[in-house]
């Protein structure tokens, strides 16, 4: 994934006045979690959803969306080629697991840190926020373990996150390692 495309997402983003937020493997790779994340994925307020359309498609391209799962019930999902790069947007991001629906709570307290590339300032979601993400998509690429392990090691900064996700739908085994984190 490329610095400069990030930088080039969020300036325009930011023009447009949006509210947004870096998530998923390019936040995992910001705390040295993963290697080169191959896409960016960036969660929106669903009110700027107009806007976030109106600056990509003055930076990238449009791609198709196919969705093959029932596992996603988010209001929209859209996607951009920006220079080579894959950049997926979501709004009102909710996820079936099991017998519940989980729905992301993306609001300014999501926003937990911003980071300066150049002057262009790029939001970033809680670790804490996709450790619960990532456990209730069925955690397919073993992300919540390499999140517990940087826990350990620097301790959850951002608690009141975790105790507003045990009031949402999820199975009970979920919240039982949203209790361990906290006890950390």
């Amino acid at each position: 994934m490329n610095n400069l495309v990030l930088k080039k997402v969020a300036k325009s983003l930011n023009d447009f006045n949006c509210m947004w937020a870096i998530g998923g493997s390019t936040l995992l790779n910001h705390y040295g979690l993963v290697e080169e994340p191959k896409d960016i994925d960036i969660l929106v307020n669903p009110k700027d959803t107009e806007n976030v359309k109106l600056a990509m498609n003055e930076i990238g391209k449009p791609l198709e969306v196919v969705n093959n799962s029932d596992k996603f019930k988010s209001d929209d999902f859209f996607r951009y080629d920006v220079d080579g790069t894959e950049v997926e947007f979501m709004v009102g991001f909710r996820i079936k697991c099991e017998d519940s629906l989980y729905e992301v709570i993306f609001d300014e307290e999501s926003i937990v840190s911003t980071v300066l590339k150049d002057e262009v300032k790029i939001n970033l979601m809680s670790l804490e926020d996709w450790f619960v993400i990532y456990h209730v998509l069925g955690d397919p690429k073993n992300r919540t373990h390499l999140i517990s392990k940087y826990f350990e090691k620097n301790g959850v900064s951002y608690k009141n996150i975790l105790i507003r996700n045990l009031n949402l739908q999820m199975p009970e085994y979920i919240k039982n390692e949203i209790l361990k984190l906290i006890s950390y």
